[in-house]
């Protein structure tokens, strides 16, 4: 009897979580019906599942129709930090010792405008440095050579 192929990026079944994933932080899916939506204004509903195998908490629809969110971190400047970028070094919030950004399939990727960061370890990370009284840099003035 043949083992089964492991399914390859881009071709249906992929895994449903992507297995270089960070499983530190929680996995959340996104579900388009208008039926689902907690307000008129929203685009989506957005939940967290852990199984893999996930199904709306609202409507139940599998994940054949529900979006995966993809994963932003903060890079946050660290003269000692693993992480070589354009303006110098840097550290993710989270994992301050991870030395890669993203892969091909994780569906992850860092910014050093943190306004667009959805990791809950790295907002918690950014907000402990405001605590602290480190000034962030403002969005606007984020990656722009004058």
């Amino acid at each position: 009897m043949k083992s089964p192929k492991t399914p390859q990026v881009g071709s249906f079944p992929t895994p449903a979580i992507p297995v270089d994933r960070d499983r530190s932080q929680p996995c959340v899916w996104r579900c388009h019906r208008k039926e689902c939506l907690d307000h008129p204004r929203d685009s989506y509903f957005e939940f967290e599942d852990e199984t893999g195998d996930p199904k709306c908490p609202k409507c139940r629809l599998d994940r054949k129709y529900l979006s995966f969110r993809a994963l932003i971190h903060a890079l946050i400047f660290d003269p000692d930090g693993p992480l070589a970028g354009a303006h110098g070094r840097y550290r993710m919030g989270c994992l301050p010792k991870r030395s890669f950004v993203a892969t091909k399939t994780n569906q992850e990727t860092a910014v050093v405008d943190y306004s667009l960061v959805n990791c809950i370890g790295c907002i918690e990370a950014l907000n402990k440095l405001k605590q602290d009284g480190v000034t962030l840099p403002a969005p606007t003035a984020v990656n722009v050579e004058v």
